[in-house]
């Protein structure tokens, strides 16, 4: 492909990978012939050693390019020094300013590429991709053709190619819920100048958020988003140290708001519903009923993703495990000879939950200096499951303890 007389690595929609840790798993998946043919190492840029090692991953296994979204004028610079240092590889760059897209920087749009055109254009390995709102022609266009800049005095600064976030979002084939794109299209939006406003405040709808990823982003306003701005500008401002105390002594009330409020409700609760406040106040058999309450549209009889089926199915694998020679049964069949079974959970589980699942509670009343029991073992392993991206997403600046306080001691 070619823009301006400069050749693109070719970067096919949907193939452009972005994680939040090494390139391990990608470089596997890659290895498997999955169609990914680059990496995205979001919400901050490596040092030049750490993009080496990344790109020499990359090459191993096949891939095309790697993508780096840099937020600043230093940013820019250090995805430059990278592109010097692997003139090989194809780079690209993500520009996005603060105005707009969903991870920001807090920086003008126009302004840092001014400054830095001259030097990103040395280098013919980097493909320097525009992500700020985009989407109409008569705004796209100027960009593509580069005569934004001439606003400034300067010459034609053409971008290469632009990302579409909320754009395709809201596009008849997406399968974002019809609730969201009715919210993305609703949000009035605010002229370039006051887009700073969402730091301290509702602008245009919108408002910015600390992500998992420790960085700020876009979100439509709405009651979530209120308290995930609400936590913010408290828990979160806190040293990590600090916030297993906070937690534990606000932990009533951050049990009600997320129920009330959030859209990862807390997790422990009685068969009857009652909300509980750890996962000891659970039985067995109340963990994995829970799981399939959470994650199964009993309605529409389906997963909300075909993954979870696997999730759900891990809880009481692992119970049945536990238990197996119980009472000196010895050796029996598992109930979940394949995880097939919870393509349709009711029958399973009237099953399971009769002959497998102990009726007693999880016990995890062991504190953390006493010798560690098998039951705290399997609440720990109930923790992990329900940690996992499918489930909970738990990261260092959110809540750790949205499935059990206790795991911003234990995990």
């Amino acid at each position: 492909m070619e823009a301006n007389g400069r050749r693109l690595p070719r970067w096919y929609p949907g193939r452009l990978v972005r994680p939040t840790a090494d390139t391990a798993h990608h470089s596997h998946v890659h290895a498997q012939h999955s169609p990914i043919e680059g990496f995205c190492a979001a919400a901050g840029i490596p040092i030049t050693e750490k993009a080496a090692e990344i790109i020499s991953g990359l090459k191993s296994v096949g891939a095309r390019h790697v993508a780096f979204k840099p937020g600043s004028v230093d940013g820019i610079r250090q995805v430059v020094s990278i592109a010097a240092v692997n003139p090989d590889f194809a780079i690209i760059m993500q520009w996005n300013g603060g105005r707009a897209g969903g991870h920001h920087s807090f920086e003008d749009f126009h302004r840092p590429i001014l400054a830095t055109y001259s030097s990103i254009r040395r280098h013919d390995n980097i493909a320097l991709v525009a992500g700020s709102g985009f989407g109409g022609s008569d705004g796209t266009w100027p960009y593509l053709t580069g005569d934004w800049s001439k606003q400034f005095g300067v010459k034609p600064m053409p971008f290469d190619g632009f990302l579409f976030g909320s754009r395709v979002m809201v596009v008849k084939k997406a399968h974002t819920s019809p609730y969201v794109k009715d919210l993305v299209v609703a949000a009035a939006g605010v002229d370039d100048s006051q887009w700073e406003g969402t730091y301290v405040k509702d602008t245009g709808d919108t408002i910015t958020v600390r992500s998992e990823l420790g960085e700020p982003t876009h979100k439509v306003n709405n009651r979530a988003l209120r308290l995930w701005k609400e936590y913010d500008d408290t828990v979160f401002k806190l040293p990590r140290e600090k916030r297993g105390a906070w937690l534990w002594e606000h932990r009533a009330e951050v049990i009600q708001r997320l129920n009330a409020d959030y859209f990862e409700p807390w997790f422990p609760a009685k068969k009857d519903g009652r909300v509980v406040q750890d996962l000891g106040d659970m039985t067995y058999e109340e963990i994995v009923l829970h799981l399939v309450r959470l994650m199964f549209v009993t309605h529409e009889d389906r997963w909300l993703d075909l993954s979870l089926h696997d999730l759900a199915g891990d809880w009481p694998r692992r119970v049945e495990e536990c238990f197996a020679g119980v009472n000196g049964s010895g050796l029996k069949a598992s109930q979940l000879q394949s995880y097939s079974s919870f393509d349709k959970p009711s029958t399973f589980l009237t099953n399971v939950c009769t002959a497998s699942l102990p009726s007693q509670a999880v016990d995890i009343s062991l504190p953390p200096a006493k010798p560690i029991a098998d039951s705290v073992k399997r609440s720990s392993h109930a923790l992990m499951l329900n940690s996992t991206p499918y489930f909970v997403r738990s990261h260092p600046n959110r809540i750790k303890c949205q499935v059990q306080l206790r795991s911003c001691e234990t995990l």
